[in-house]
């Protein structure tokens, strides 16, 4: 079936701003990033999710469909909004306390936002499980949406690191971090894609190689060379990113036409 631009860009780029602000919030307590980073890396995680969100929409035909949408709470478009917009919302009041110097209460805002960021990305996979889809009708179909997108947060925060000249063992704890997600990512990919009978599509190894492996030996490289740490995280970030929107091509690869609820071909 043909792939769904809009929404491959937008669960990709909202996988990636969601878990790059998981970072910026999981740092609020182990406090290895040099000062001054937490706030513009927060707002340009926000950012790049708003843009997804806004790539959603375009998916709809026509842009007010989006309210209709929004009446059936039931569906996943409903939950995945809802998501975006407390995420969104924790960002903006997590820079703001940052912002004032109140620590504490940014920590508390950054773990709830956080929580919504990391579940967006799994729930943007688990919105494509229905039975008239067989391969898209298992579990490891939102793993794999989730740990793609782990992969790129890690090789962004990592990248960001890298350009904020960050201690040596703050590159490396987030170094082998990252490196970790894209082994993660590579398996869960590989396990959708064989698990589906998908080993003859280009697009599962393309996703394997770029989702998974190239970020994890990146990472794994940018954490023990310094002075290349912020290219080569940046390049793992790249192909990352190139792997997820593989990932999510393949699965609509693998899919059957159906026509949803608003009268859209899928």
């Amino acid at each position: 079936m043909s792939i769904q631009w809009s929404l491959v860009l937008f669960t990709a780029l909202v996988g990636l701003g969601s878990w790059l602000f998981v970072f910026v919030a999981a740092d609020g307590f182990l406090k290895k990033a040099p000062a001054g980073t937490a706030v513009p890396t927060a707002l340009i995680a926000g950012a790049v999710v708003l843009v997804g969100g806004v790539c959603s929409v375009f998916h709809l035909g026509n842009p007010q469909r989006i309210f209709n949408a929004l009446t059936h709470v039931g569906m996943g478009i409903f939950l995945e909004m809802a998501l975006i917009g407390v995420t969104l919302v924790c960002i903006v009041v997590f820079v703001v306390l940052l912002h004032r110097g109140q620590e504490q209460p940014a920590r508390v805002v950054g773990v709830i936002g956080a929580a919504c960021a990391a579940v967006l990305s799994f729930a943007m996979g688990s919105s494509y499980l229905m039975a008239a889809r067989p391969n898209w009708d298992t579990v490891l179909l939102p793993i794999g949406y989730g740990t793609t997108s782990m992969a790129m947060g890690a090789a962004a925060w990592l990248a960001v690191l890298g350009a904020r000249k960050a201690s040596d063992d703050a590159l490396k704890t987030y170094g082998l971090i990252a490196a970790a997600f894209g082994v993660v990512a590579l398996a869960c990919v590989l396990a959708y894609g064989l698990s589906v009978g998908a080993a003859g599509e280009a697009y599962l190894w393309v996703a394997a190689a770029l989702g998974g492996a190239a970020p994890a030996l990146l990472c794994y490289l940018a954490q023990a060379r310094r002075e290349q740490c912020t290219a080569t995280a940046s390049s793992a970030l790249v192909l990352a990113l190139a792997g997820a929107i593989a990932f999510r091509m393949l699965m609509w690869v693998l899919g059957t036409p159906l026509t949803d609820a608003f009268g859209v071909v899928l």
